[in-house]
């Protein structure tokens, strides 16, 4: 990892990644039960999938598709006009604050534009066997 997009930081365990233009998408492997599983990358595009990647994918995903790091998991805010996503992509609007934490089984983006601040935490519940594609959890 290039140290003008982020950082490692031992605390928490997670990799830090400062500069949402990545050269190409940085990804983490969200592990959840035996069966379900997905990547997610530092601008939230990735696929999940159940039992296989190549034979049980449950939203599509081209590896080869660069610079597109599309389609994805993507949260959208809307204030007023402007439509923005905590993850930059794909809207790619100029936030105030942004990063994204790849920790052992979840990414997390915490971003800023203006007066709202929202955080977004992408896993799989370990407990989960398939019923859902894909959690999150934000504020």
């Amino acid at each position: 990892m290039d140290a003008n997009y982020g950082y490692f930081d031992p605390n928490s365990r997670e990799y830090v990644i400062t500069d949402p233009m990545t050269p190409e998408p940085w990804i983490n492997y969200l592990h959840g039960s035996d069966k379900l599983n997905a990547f997610i990358s530092n601008g939230a595009g990735g696929t999940a999938w159940y039992d296989q990647p190549h034979t049980g994918r449950l939203t599509r995903y081209r590896l080869n598709g660069l610079p597109m790091d599309a389609p994805g998991f993507y949260l959208y805010i809307k204030d007023g006009a402007d439509i923005w996503n905590p993850s930059f992509f794909p809207a790619m609007r100029k936030l105030d604050f942004w990063e994204c934490r790849h920790g052992m089984g979840y990414t997390c983006f915490n971003s800023a534009k203006g007066e709202i601040k929202a955080t977004i935490k992408y896993f799989i519940p370990k407990e989960d066997n398939g019923r859902r594609a894909l959690s999150y959890k934000g504020k």
